[in-house]
């Protein structure tokens, strides 16, 4: 089995040249959503959905009751996200 491609960096460049924060799962916006590898405008209205329906995320792995976000696709971006 192949191995899962490395994280990509966000595509909107933090100011200053400095790393871009990781995104917030309870506050982030769709448009937001839609920055980190493998989501899709479908997907991150899921995640937003989830967390207004669900209530709010307590860890990362929480994204996993999303429907159409796997293991795999959650490890490709996990370094990008948190939980506040």
């Amino acid at each position: 089995a192949a191995e899962p491609a490395p994280p990509r960096k966000l595509r909107t460049p933090a100011p200053d040249g400095e790393s871009p924060q990781p995104l917030d799962l309870n506050r982030a916006s769709v448009r937001e959503l839609m920055r980190l590898p493998g989501v899709g405008r479908a997907l991150a209205a899921r995640i937003v959905e989830s967390r207004e329906v669900g209530g709010s995320f307590t860890s990362v792995d929480d994204l996993r009751r999303v429907g159409g976000l796997g293991r795999a696709k959650l490890e490709r971006f996990r370094v990008l996200i948190t939980v506040d």
